[in-house]
């Protein structure tokens, strides 16, 4: 098992004993999030808090985005082994005890110096934000994510410097995004990051009972694809963010099938988890008037038109995406302009021209790549405002 310590036995029995439970705990810490039980989110009310600690209101669901492809929360994002001067170590791993209990719970990761950015490694909500150095995490946060198959993880970071927080509770935040320093506050005689993942059974009970998961392991299994360097931040963001999985090309003609996943993670409605089917899906989609009534094929391509159309929707109904980083470079296309393959990216940020031209009605018809669907939702966060809709 990775980066596991355990402590030595002092009898042959003992170690037979810590065998047995590294064999059984094993199971818990490593076990893919598909095999762990589903959450059913509906179960929360307006009485209940979510992971024990964050009130949930009714509008919660709405806002809370999915989260998608994961970083690592210091240094590199994509990398524990990059240059020396953005590395982090493992100073001290996940721990057990002989009868299988979990001693200690996350992993530290030291440059041996305290002031290092701390990044959300996932896009989720702040359940927790304390500045309490007495306690044995010191200065923490605490975000809950809503995975793609319908679980809720919680990643936890500790012992940041005191004064350094940049989230508050009930605040939506976004894969990358800052929220503290590196730092020794709490039960720490060094400075490091202490890095939690957990991942809930029922997510009324408090986030310390959610089963522990080794954090590495799960982050490294949800890095983003490497992709080509001009559409890599664009495409890393939506992959952040849920919109595509990372078998996604962005040159890749879009499908109405994925068309409607990004819609529906995308855009705000009171779905707690999505059908697994197609026509399910865009049935629930219309009825919520988040796309057309019709039902259409779904491996058909999305077309520049339909994209427009089905913006116009998400725009009203309020988007739960966090901005683009980048989303200021985003300039808007005059509405007049000649349109055409190649102009039609940047056209898709700027969907809702006021009068449309002959050729244009032609260029209009023209189906849309994964990476100009992204570009458009990118576009469209940017001018809409929401809680944490500021990148960091």
């Amino acid at each position: 098992m990775d980066h596991l310590a355990l402590e030595a036995p002092s009898t042959r029995h003992s170690w037979v004993l810590v065998c047995v439970a590294l064999l059984a705990a094993s199971s818990v810490l490593s076990a893919p999030a598909s095999e762990t039980p589903r959450p059913a989110l509906l179960l929360l009310g307006e009485s209940d808090r979510l992971a024990g600690v964050l009130p949930f209101r009714s509008d919660m669901l709405g806002r809370w985005c999915w989260s998608g492809a994961w970083l690592y929360p210091v240094g590199d994002p994509h990398s524990l082994t990059g240059q020396p001067e953005t590395r982090y170590v493992v100073s001290r791993g996940i721990e057990l005890r002989p009868d299988g209990s979990v001693a200690h719970q996350g992993v530290d990761l030291s440059n041996r110096r305290a002031g290092g950015r701390v990044r959300a490694a996932a896009s989720g909500v702040v359940v927790c934000a304390e500045e309490d150095t007495a306690s044995r995490y010191g200065v923490h946060v605490v975000l809950a994510h809503r995975l793609e198959d319908g679980a809720i993880a919680y990643s936890v970071y500790a012992h940041l410097v005191p004064g350094s927080l940049h989230a508050h509770r009930g605040e939506m935040v976004a894969a990358g995004w800052t929220l503290g320093s590196v730092g020794r506050s709490g039960n720490a005689s060094s400075a490091h990051l202490h890095f939690e993942v957990r991942v809930a059974g029922d997510p009324r009970d408090r986030w310390e009972k959610a089963r522990v998961v080794d954090p590495l392991r799960f982050v490294r299994a949800r890095l983003p694809a490497p992709r080509p360097p001009e559409k890599a931040a664009l495409l890393e963001w939506a992959e952040c963010a849920a919109l595509i999985d990372s078998a996604a090309r962005g040159d890749e003609v879009l499908e109405r099938g994925a068309w409607w996943r990004m819609v529906a993670r995308a855009a705000r409605h009171d779905l707690a988890e999505l059908p697994s089917g197609d026509e399910e899906l865009c049935r629930a989609l219309a009825a919520r008037r988040l796309l057309a009534r019709e039902l259409q094929e779904s491996d058909a391509p999305v077309t520049v038109r339909e994209l427009e159309r089905d913006l116009k929707k998400i725009k009203r109904a309020g988007l739960r995406v966090p901005a683009y980083p980048a989303a200021a470079a985003l300039a808007p296309v005059p509405s007049r302009a000649p349109r055409s393959r190649r102009t039609s990216m940047a056209a898709a940020t700027n969907p809702f021209p006021e009068a449309v031209t002959e050729g244009d009605a032609e260029s209009r018809k023209q189906p849309i790549t994964v990476a100009e669907a992204c570009l458009a939702l990118a576009g469209l966060a940017a001018g809409h405002r929401s809680p944490s809709s500021t990148p960091r």
